[in-house]
């Protein structure tokens, strides 16, 4: 089956400063950022409005709620299908828990044709943490519309590169797992995300260090750090 558009729904995601998108009547909010990679394009906006109780609900009770919806088209407005679109869908859970740092993916999702008419479904069980407090790299004071997008070509390239996939991936789970918990587990995990990126950056993809250095006693961890940052 082809269709226009596939319609998403976002929980529990961070409240964010992004591209102003005025509305009838005369009103207008800063809720809208809008992800390019590959051809596709997903048009991510807030759905629950400033002052909803539940905004404020989340934080307390730590449970669950849609506070997002996007929607996933090509850039050049052609048709395409679910397949077509699954592999973006999975880079954009992975990169919306990267923003959040915890676990939040696209759920319950519905093609669209051109009319907006849903002609299709996929309502699935994700993986999803309950709201919580985290210390994430996306800014909630300031507009981040232009960064997000800036990251998310960076960080599709990455996902989607045969150097760079497995290493994106493992480190993003890794950096996720570092957010809850106590501190000391927090380090350690932190630590083995470092060693992922540094293998593949040193290793794999610039060749700087060999495996048998790598691999060697003398080498620690503090230097192949150094040599990451470097």
């Amino acid at each position: 089956m082809l269709f226009r558009s596939i319609r998403f729904h976002l929980p529990n995601f961070s409240f964010f400063l992004g591209e102003l998108v005025r509305y009838a009547p005369g009103g207008a909010s800063s809720e809208r950022a809008v992800l390019e990679y590959g051809g596709f394009r997903t048009i991510l906006d807030r759905c629950i409005a400033r002052g909803d109780p539940v905004e404020d609900a989340l934080p307390s009770n730590g449970g669950y709620a849609i506070t997002h919806v996007g929607t996933v088209e090509r850039i050049d407005g052609s048709t395409f299908s679910h397949s077509d679109a699954e592999a973006t869908l999975n880079c954009l859970g992975y990169f919306f828990s990267f923003c959040r740092a915890a676990w939040t993916v696209p759920i319950l999702l519905c093609a669209e044709d051109a009319t907006g008419k849903v002609v299709g479904q996929r309502w699935e069980l994700k993986l999803i943490d309950r709201y919580k407090q985290t210390m994430s790299w996306l800014p909630a004071s300031e507009p981040v519309a232009g960064h997000m997008l800036q990251v998310f070509a960076g960080y599709a390239a990455a996902w989607f590169s045969p150097t760079w996939g497995d290493a994106v991936r493992t480190a993003t789970q890794l950096y996720v797992e570092a957010n809850t918990g106590d501190v000391e587990k927090s380090i350690i995990v932190t630590q083995v995300a470092f060693e992922v990126l540094a293998w593949t950056r040193l290793v794999e993809e610039t060749g700087v260090i060999t495996r048998n250095q790598w691999n060697g006693k003398s080498m620690q961890f503090s230097a192949k750090l150094r040599r990451l940052l470097e």
